[in-house]
């Protein structure tokens, strides 16, 4: 079983940032630390750095488990994700939701398929760099060129 890397959570940490104090996304949802979502983090909401990386970990550790159960579905390779690939997919997910991934087949069957596909990254690329009033957002479009370039790393 692989676990998110150093290095992935580092990429995660930098795309999210860290906001001790409750905020609303672009979406208008409440969020607090490095993206945390849920019913408790409402306005006024204040955090130490522990309990934001706490919350990191806790909300990465069912993305883990998902990613390493749909390494088991390759097609092609017998030998799994590299660690690159694993990691780039625990962002995308965190950043975008599995539901997402789950309801886009194509991505998803362009990886069962063929995970070292190098049209994934052309694709994956277009995926999720709107907000929620659908305008292109430039930190998500860098942020899916960065997940692309730790998938083919």
């Amino acid at each position: 079983m692989k676990t998110f890397s150093d290095n992935g959570i580092n990429f995660l940490k930098h795309q999210e940032g860290l906001r001790l104090t409750a905020y609303k996304d672009t979406g208008g949802v409440w969020t607090i630390g490095f993206g945390h979502t849920g019913p408790e983090v409402v306005e006024g909401l204040v955090w130490t750095y522990d309990q934001c990386k706490a919350a990191l970990l806790s909300d990465i550790k069912d993305l883990i488990a998902y990613v390493n159960n749909l390494e088991k579905q390759l097609y092609d390779d017998p030998q799994g994700f590299t660690q690159g690939q694993f990691d780039a997919l625990i962002d995308l997910l965190y950043n975008w939701g599995q539901g997402h991934f789950d309801n886009n087949k194509v991505l998803k069957n362009m990886i069962l398929n063929n995970v070292n596909d190098p049209h994934i990254g052309d694709y994956w690329k277009t995926l999720a760099i709107h907000d929620a009033n659908g305008n292109v957002l430039e930190d998500l479009i860098n942020r899916r060129k960065g997940e692309v370039a730790m998938y083919f790393s």
